[in-house]
């Protein structure tokens, strides 16, 4: 299978991505993905997906230890026709890309791939915190995305009139533990592409994540007008639009995620 890899031999198949979806999910209690109106691919409320005419990009948070939430898009049947965009360290590993081909239709975080599908008018996902986000995840104590650094794929969209429809995966959070702290540190050498989590799941098996539910919830499209040569001023209007949207869709499914209890005096932490 890794030698195959690189070959166009592996194709994603209906049957294969729900045997996959069938076995994930069985390391969960329950599992939704939920689309808000107008936010799933083809949806009538959302940017119209023709070839040549703009797409509209599915932007995942949080990332997690292993990308749980972002893993539940991949492989629902909604979502087939998306494009998700992984790191290119994963992406270059054979195996990763194998099994990325089995189950979705993988590709690079980069910037010459991410516009080269945006110029084609695809629909398509990534997980803006990356390595960053990823450290920042609490173990259950905290709710946390890395945001404020993060404005170059708004750039992108507004360069080809892409919309964004900001994702929340709740539950992320409980799946795994994490050493907390040194963050300057850690975030420094994920700069680098070296992860810093030291994550632990189940007892049993810590890379297995704990028996905890997860709901995805998939925001309504930001829209945003095209502008071919954005100002930083513009970028910047844009990152705040969409901080303002990612925080909006926390707050409404929050209760009905983690209950009243829970949710009470929980916010969304921006890093």
């Amino acid at each position: 299978i890794t030698a195959l890899a690189p070959l166009p031999l592996l194709r994603r198949s209906a049957a294969t991505a729900s045997f996959f979806r069938w076995a994930f999910n069985r390391a969960f209690t329950s599992v939704s993905v939920r689309f808000e109106p107008g936010s799933a691919p083809g949806s009538s409320g959302a940017a119209a997906s023709t070839p040549g005419g703009p797409g509209r990009l599915y932007a995942v948070h949080p990332h997690g230890i292993f990308c749980m939430g972002f893993i539940q898009l991949v492989l629902h049947p909604a979502m087939r026709e998306v494009t998700f965009c992984f790191s290119s360290y994963l992406y270059n590993s054979p195996l990763f890309l194998a099994l990325g081909k089995l189950v979705g239709r993988p590709d690079k975080a980069s910037k010459s791939s991410m516009t080269a599908l945006m110029r084609r008018g695809a629909d398509l996902s990534l997980t803006p915190g990356g390595f960053e986000e990823a450290t920042l995840t609490s173990g259950g104590a905290a709710e946390r995305v890395y945001v404020k650094k993060r404005a170059g794929f708004l750039k992108y969209c507004l360069e080809h009139g892409v919309s964004v429809c900001p994702v929340y995966a709740f539950g992320e959070k409980h799946l795994y533990a994490n050493t907390q702290g040194c963050w300057g540190l850690r975030h420094w050498l994920n700069g680098f592409g070296v992860p810093t989590i030291v994550p632990f799941g189940r007892s049993c098996c810590p890379i297995v994540p704990r028996p905890k539910p997860l709901l995805v919830v998939v925001g309504a499209p930001l829209r945003l007008a095209r502008v071919p040569h954005p100002t930083a001023a513009q970028v910047a209007a844009a990152h705040g639009e969409y901080i303002a949207a990612l925080t909006a869709l926390f707050e409404r499914h929050k209760v009905e995620a983690y209950g009243e209890e829970e949710a009470s005096g929980l916010s969304l932490e921006l890093w």
